[in-house]
C-alpha cells in the first residue's frame, strides 16, 4: 500500500515483488479511496459507507482519514 502512496505503478511493484497484478490492483483501488476521503471527506449516504466499509475499512481508519481532510490534528 505504502508503494502506492508513494507513486509506483502496479508493473513496478508486481516487478519487484512477484504480486499478482489482480492483487495488486485491489490494493490501489483502496488507496485510491483513502486519497479521495483525504480530500472530499467521508461519502454523505449510506451508500457510499457501506461501499468503503465493504473495502475493508475500518470504523477507526476511516475517522482517521474523515479527521485529516477537515485538518484537525
Amino acid at each position: 500500500a505504502q508503494a502506492f502512496r508513494e507513486g509506483l505503478s502496479v508493473d513496478d511493484i508486481a516487478a519487484v515483488t512477484f504480486y499478482d497484478p489482480w492483487f495488486l490492483r485491489q490494493i490501489e483501488e483502496i488507496i485510491a479511496a483513502e486519497k479521495s476521503i483525504g480530500i472530499d471527506g467521508l461519502p454523505r449516504d449510506a451508500a457510499g459507507l457501506r461501499r468503503l466499509k465493504a473495502m475493508g475499512f475500518s470504523d477507526k481508519r476511516l475517522a482517521t482519514l474523515a479527521v485529516r481532510s477537515v485538518g484537525v490534528a
